[in-house]
């Protein structure tokens, strides 16, 4: 994410997709899933919505355009992936998960 890719493919006006895009975060308690934990709890009330959701949500409301790949083909997860679609972060709730997935606060 931070390396230029997305630089490139939004000036290039290239889709991007995002494969496996809850990552580890449910697989690993490590420090960075922690800190994306502590900054999600505030937002589940506030958007009515699970964590996968709003990490979808995340994802899809950066510059790049990303368009995650769910890779399920279970019904239920379809539909429930289906409602990150409807959830609108606000900028700033949107940077404290960025801040929380980085380890550091922005410049």
């Amino acid at each position: 994410m931070f390396d230029g890719t997305l630089d490139h493919m939004i000036n290039k006006n290239i889709q991007t997709m995002a494969w496996a895009p809850l990552g580890n975060y449910f697989k690993e308690k490590d420090e960075a899933q922690q800190r994306i934990e502590n900054a999600l709890k505030p937002l589940l009330k506030k958007y009515d919505a699970d964590e996968d959701e709003l990490i979808l949500a995340w994802l899809m409301r950066h510059p790049a355009g990303i368009h995650p790949v769910i890779g399920t083909t279970k019904v239920e997860r379809i539909k429930k992936s289906l409602r990150a679609v409807d959830i609108v972060l606000d900028e700033i709730d949107w940077f404290s998960l960025l801040v929380a997935s980085q380890g550091h606060r922005m410049p």
